[in-house]
Formats: structure tokens, sequence, C-alpha cells
């Protein structure tokens, strides 16, 4: 099992001051299959200066990956993701492929599945707010 954490502190632009954090747990079950749980956390004290949504940001985040290397070039992924933001809860299921074509270049067609809370507006908030896909992006970067 590896683990990896990162924080970041201090001046977020326009969201103000913040900190944030990731945990990121990437353990190998068998010799092709990978699971990674990657946790994140995003606090601010002004995310976007509005009246309508005043004071702090607290974001909070799960992701969860299962990886199968098919062979050196393909693997078969599935993502499940739970992000909180300002009280509301999003998620979504992905999945997908990671093909390594050449050195440095790999495609992710991937299938995406949305649900969850809508916002105060009305809207539903756009996903691409989400986690990020650090644990994929870490395991299939090609060695240099």
């Amino acid at each position: 099992m590896a683990f990896t954490y990162i924080t970041t502190a201090g001046d977020f632009g326009w969201r103000g001051d913040g900190y944030s954090h990731s945990l990121v747990f990437d353990v190998t079950l068998t010799e092709k299959l990978y699971y990674i749980l990657q946790s994140d956390l995003v606090t601010t004290n002004d995310h976007d200066n509005s009246p309508a949504t005043p004071g702090r940001d607290d974001n909070v985040g799960i992701n969860q990956y299962l990886i199968y290397d098919i062979n050196d070039c393909v693997a078969a992924g599935t993502r499940l993701q739970w992000w909180k933001n300002e009280g509301q809860s999003q998620y979504a299921s992905t999945w997908g492929l990671n093909i390594k074509s050449i050195k440095n270049l790999i495609f992710r067609p991937e299938i995406q599945h949305d649900w969850g809370s809508l916002h105060p507006s009305g809207t539903r908030r756009p996903l691409a707010s989400m986690g990020s896909c650090l644990g994929e992006q870490r395991r299939f970067l090609p060695d240099s």
C-alpha cells in the first residue's frame, strides 16, 4: 500500500485565504488490479464575494477507483465520486479505458453518470468542480 498526503495553505486567489489537503491510498489487490481511495478537503474564508453566498466555503470529497491492467497498453477502470459543496452533495460514477498509444500520450475514453443535489438557484452544479483524478494520473504517467 502507498500513501500520499498533499497540502496547500494561504492565498487561494478569488476564493480568499484557505487550506486544502488530499489523502491518497493506493492498494495493489492483485498483480493487475488496483484500488485507490482519495479524500479531499478544501476550506476558504470567502469563495465568491457574493452577498447571496457569504462566508466560508467548505468542500469535501471522496473518490474511489478500481483499475484493472488488461495489458501494458490498456487498462480498464471505474471511479465513484462524492463531492459536497455549500452543503449540497454531488455524485458521479465513471467507467472507461486508459490507452497508452505512445510514450507520454494517454487516451481516456469514458462514460460518466452524474446525479445529486440542485444548487439553490435550481440548476445542477457543474461536475468539473468535483475531485480530480489524481489516482489515475499518478498510476498511468509513463516512467521517466
